[in-house]
């Protein structure tokens, strides 16, 4: 009998020592899978990483408007591991130099009829200037005179190139100087900026023009420089938004 008990008890330590050795052998060869798929999702990042940096690169090399090449670059399938070419060429991604440009028509056709029962100054009769307003009777004629015109009619264009380049151009029909009183093309503006820096002709540096009132009449109130002159101009930021 107690050779039966040490003969059942050498056989359980066999057995328990059989099986701690088939765990341990399988844990080892679990370990060592999870090792070698950690290993191929490593080398499958860095590849797509080199991938990405060679698009990039070819990005740029595109918008400087270098000369197109072919570029290859491969990628990882996840379940073969096969490469797979990719094919970006330059004439597919290649943009116009005229896509940063915007341009803008604008103007409107006013046309006055006017009559006008106390006589002010003909050349000035398609508005009313203060300063045109006659101190004694009879200075301009008789009173009452109707009147047509065109005049205060305007037609402008203007526009950007990207951000850094504004440029415009605007002319009316309402006739000074030597054709005071005409229906002849005036020049208003004729302006362009790049950056901070413009030149040409606009509004002058004492007048807001953000503070002249809206009325539709080509005049204003009594006071307003309401004057543009040629200039060349460098406007100098107050802040990081200007």
């Amino acid at each position: 009998m107690k050779t039966l008990n040490k003969s059942l008890l050498s056989v359980a330590i066999i057995a328990a020592t059989t099986v701690l050795s088939a765990e341990a052998a399988t844990d080892a060869e679990r370990i060592r899978l999870l090792e070698e798929q950690l290993s191929q999702q490593k080398a499958m990042m860095q590849q797509q990483q080199r991938m990405l940096e060679s698009m990039n690169v070819e990005l740029k090399r595109l918008k400087v408007g270098e000369p197109g090449t072919v570029v290859t670059t491969p990628t990882t399938q996840v379940a073969t591991a096969e490469k797979m070419p990719v094919v970006v060429t330059g004439d597919e991604l290649k943009t116009s130099p005229l896509d940063a440009l915007s341009v803008n028509i604008y103007g409107f056709v006013m046309a006055d009829a006017i009559y006008d029962f106390k006589r002010v100054d003909p050349n000035w009769d398609d508005t009313l200037r203060v300063t045109t307003i006659p101190t004694q009777d009879g200075a301009y004629g008789k009173d009452g005179d109707a009147v047509f015109g065109v005049r205060q009619s305007r037609l402008g264009i203007k526009g950007n190139y990207g951000e850094d380049i504004t440029f415009m151009l605007e002319s009316e029909l309402f006739g000074v100087g030597g054709d005071e009183g005409q229906t002849t093309p005036r020049l208003r503006h004729a302006w362009a900026t790049y950056k901070n820096l413009g030149a040409g002709q606009t509004w002058s540096n004492f007048m807001d023009i953000d503070i002249f009132p809206n009325t539709i009449d080509y005049w204003g109130p009594t006071g307003m420089v309401f004057y543009r002159n040629k200039q060349l101009r460098y406007t100098f930021p107050l802040g990081e938004d200007e």
